[in-house]
Protein backbone atom coordinates (compact mmCIF):
# COMPACT_ATOMS: atom_id res chain seq x y z
CA UNK A 1 0.00 0.00 0.00
CA UNK A 2 2.91 2.13 0.96
CA UNK A 3 4.20 1.92 -3.04
CA UNK A 4 0.97 2.29 -4.12
CA UNK A 5 0.49 5.80 -2.77
CA UNK A 6 4.18 6.60 -3.10
CA UNK A 7 3.25 5.75 -7.04
CA UNK A 8 0.04 8.48 -6.65
CA UNK A 9 3.14 11.32 -5.70
CA UNK A 10 2.25 11.00 -1.77
CA UNK A 11 5.53 10.95 0.17
CA UNK A 12 5.29 8.04 3.21
CA UNK A 13 8.17 8.62 5.71
CA UNK A 14 7.59 6.76 8.39
CA UNK A 15 4.53 3.78 9.05
CA UNK A 16 4.10 1.11 11.58
CA UNK A 17 2.31 -1.81 12.32
CA UNK A 18 0.70 -2.48 15.25
CA UNK A 19 -0.54 -6.25 15.22
CA UNK A 20 0.69 -9.73 14.10
CA UNK A 21 -0.95 -11.78 11.15
CA UNK A 22 -2.46 -13.59 13.93
CA UNK A 23 -3.61 -10.66 16.09
CA UNK A 24 -7.45 -10.48 17.40
CA UNK A 25 -9.55 -7.01 17.51
CA UNK A 26 -8.63 -7.23 20.96
CA UNK A 27 -5.12 -7.56 20.58
CA UNK A 28 -4.52 -4.63 18.23
CA UNK A 29 -6.00 -2.72 21.25
CA UNK A 30 -3.77 -3.96 23.84
CA UNK A 31 -1.41 -3.02 20.83
CA UNK A 32 -2.50 0.30 20.66
CA UNK A 33 -2.54 0.62 24.24
CA UNK A 34 0.53 -0.36 25.57
CA UNK A 35 2.62 0.90 22.57
CA UNK A 36 1.57 4.80 23.00
CA UNK A 37 1.64 5.00 19.33
CA UNK A 38 2.51 8.77 18.27
CA UNK A 39 0.33 10.86 15.63
CA UNK A 40 -0.07 9.18 12.15
CA UNK A 41 -1.47 11.27 8.84
CA UNK A 42 -3.17 8.08 7.72
CA UNK A 43 -4.97 4.67 9.96
CA UNK A 44 -6.26 1.58 8.25
CA UNK A 45 -7.50 -1.14 10.26
CA UNK A 46 -7.46 -4.74 8.54
CA UNK A 47 -8.27 -6.86 11.57
CA UNK A 48 -11.13 -9.79 12.07
CA UNK A 49 -9.95 -13.27 10.44
CA UNK A 50 -8.47 -14.57 13.99
CA UNK A 51 -11.16 -12.92 15.92
CA UNK A 52 -13.17 -15.52 13.17
CA UNK A 53 -10.98 -18.25 13.59
CA UNK A 54 -10.63 -17.87 17.74
CA UNK A 55 -14.76 -18.01 17.71
CA UNK A 56 -15.36 -14.15 18.66
CA UNK A 57 -18.25 -13.49 18.77
CA UNK A 58 -19.96 -10.74 16.67
CA UNK A 59 -20.76 -8.76 19.65
CA UNK A 60 -17.26 -8.52 20.74
CA UNK A 61 -15.67 -8.03 17.74
CA UNK A 62 -18.18 -4.64 16.90
CA UNK A 63 -17.19 -3.57 20.65
CA UNK A 64 -13.35 -4.39 19.85
CA UNK A 65 -13.75 -2.93 16.02
CA UNK A 66 -15.86 0.20 17.60
CA UNK A 67 -12.80 0.89 19.88
CA UNK A 68 -10.18 0.23 17.20
CA UNK A 69 -11.58 3.49 15.29
CA UNK A 70 -12.18 5.85 18.17
CA UNK A 71 -8.44 5.52 18.68
CA UNK A 72 -7.53 5.67 14.80
CA UNK A 73 -9.61 8.83 14.58
CA UNK A 74 -7.82 10.02 17.78
CA UNK A 75 -4.24 9.62 16.27
CA UNK A 76 -5.10 11.30 13.00
CA UNK A 77 -6.80 13.88 14.33
CA UNK A 78 -9.61 13.49 11.46
CA UNK A 79 -12.33 10.59 9.93
CA UNK A 80 -11.20 11.24 6.44
CA UNK A 81 -7.40 9.81 7.17
CA UNK A 82 -8.72 6.68 8.87
CA UNK A 83 -9.86 3.98 6.53
CA UNK A 84 -11.03 0.46 7.65
CA UNK A 85 -10.65 -2.08 5.26
CA UNK A 86 -13.67 -5.12 4.97
CA UNK A 87 -12.19 -8.98 5.34
CA UNK A 88 -11.17 -10.84 2.40
CA UNK A 89 -13.50 -13.41 0.86
CA UNK A 90 -10.90 -16.36 2.21
CA UNK A 91 -13.71 -19.08 2.35
CA UNK A 92 -12.83 -21.15 -0.77
CA UNK A 93 -9.16 -21.07 0.32
CA UNK A 94 -7.73 -24.65 0.54
CA UNK A 95 -6.43 -23.74 3.78
CA UNK A 96 -9.08 -22.39 5.98
CA UNK A 97 -9.15 -23.77 9.29
CA UNK A 98 -11.57 -26.16 10.52
CA UNK A 99 -12.59 -23.45 13.54
CA UNK A 100 -13.79 -21.72 10.53
CA UNK A 101 -16.55 -23.76 9.85
CA UNK A 102 -17.41 -25.05 6.25
CA UNK A 103 -17.21 -23.10 3.33
CA UNK A 104 -20.43 -21.68 3.41
CA UNK A 105 -20.53 -20.76 7.47
CA UNK A 106 -16.98 -19.13 6.61
CA UNK A 107 -18.29 -17.07 4.36
CA UNK A 108 -21.85 -16.12 6.19
CA UNK A 109 -19.78 -15.16 9.01
CA UNK A 110 -17.46 -12.99 6.86
CA UNK A 111 -20.47 -10.95 5.62
CA UNK A 112 -21.95 -10.99 9.47
CA UNK A 113 -18.47 -9.18 10.33
CA UNK A 114 -17.92 -6.63 7.08
CA UNK A 115 -21.08 -5.71 7.70
CA UNK A 116 -19.82 -4.79 11.33
CA UNK A 117 -16.94 -3.34 9.76
CA UNK A 118 -19.36 -0.94 6.89
CA UNK A 119 -21.86 -0.02 9.86
CA UNK A 120 -19.09 1.03 12.47
CA UNK A 121 -17.02 2.79 9.41
CA UNK A 122 -20.22 4.83 8.65
CA UNK A 123 -21.10 5.52 12.05
CA UNK A 124 -17.82 6.77 13.12
CA UNK A 125 -17.98 8.81 9.39
CA UNK A 126 -14.78 7.06 8.44
CA UNK A 127 -13.47 5.54 4.88
CA UNK A 128 -14.24 1.89 4.14
CA UNK A 129 -12.15 0.30 1.65
CA UNK A 130 -14.53 -3.32 0.46
CA UNK A 131 -11.72 -6.00 -0.50
CA UNK A 132 -14.15 -8.65 -0.06
CA UNK A 133 -15.58 -8.78 -3.64
CA UNK A 134 -11.98 -8.73 -5.53
CA UNK A 135 -10.27 -11.03 -2.92
CA UNK A 136 -13.45 -13.56 -3.74
CA UNK A 137 -12.73 -14.10 -7.10
CA UNK A 138 -9.21 -14.00 -6.78
CA UNK A 139 -8.97 -16.94 -3.88
CA UNK A 140 -11.29 -18.86 -6.54
CA UNK A 141 -10.13 -18.34 -9.96
CA UNK A 142 -6.28 -17.68 -9.51
CA UNK A 143 -5.92 -19.25 -6.52
CA UNK A 144 -4.19 -16.89 -4.89
CA UNK A 145 -2.93 -17.72 -1.77
CA UNK A 146 0.71 -18.63 -0.37
CA UNK A 147 1.46 -21.85 -1.39
CA UNK A 148 3.18 -22.07 2.61
CA UNK A 149 -0.95 -22.02 3.90
CA UNK A 150 -2.64 -21.73 1.40
CA UNK A 151 -4.76 -19.51 2.99
CA UNK A 152 -2.92 -16.16 3.24
CA UNK A 153 -3.11 -14.06 0.43
CA UNK A 154 -0.09 -13.90 -2.07
CA UNK A 155 1.40 -10.59 -3.35
CA UNK A 156 -0.50 -10.44 -6.44
CA UNK A 157 -3.91 -10.41 -4.48
CA UNK A 158 -2.16 -8.19 -1.78
CA UNK A 159 -1.17 -5.97 -4.41
CA UNK A 160 -4.87 -5.61 -5.70
CA UNK A 161 -6.34 -4.52 -1.80
CA UNK A 162 -3.71 -2.31 -2.04
CA UNK A 163 -4.55 -0.64 -5.17
CA UNK A 164 -8.46 -0.34 -3.50
CA UNK A 165 -7.02 0.95 0.00
CA UNK A 166 -4.60 3.42 -1.72
CA UNK A 167 -7.89 4.81 -3.71
CA UNK A 168 -9.88 5.24 -0.68
CA UNK A 169 -7.02 6.88 0.70
CA UNK A 170 -6.21 9.12 -2.01
CA UNK A 171 -9.99 10.02 -2.52
CA UNK A 172 -10.71 11.18 1.06
CA UNK A 173 -7.04 13.27 1.48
Amino acid sequence: MVGQLEDQGYQVTDFSVFGAVDATSLDLNAALNSNNPTCKNVATIMVGAQDHFEGRSLEEFRADYRSLITKAVTLTGNTHRVTCVTLPNYSSAPGLPASAGTEAQAETTLMAMNSIIAEEADLAGVNLADIFPISGALYENAGAYTPEDELHADADQQLAWAEIIAFVIESNF
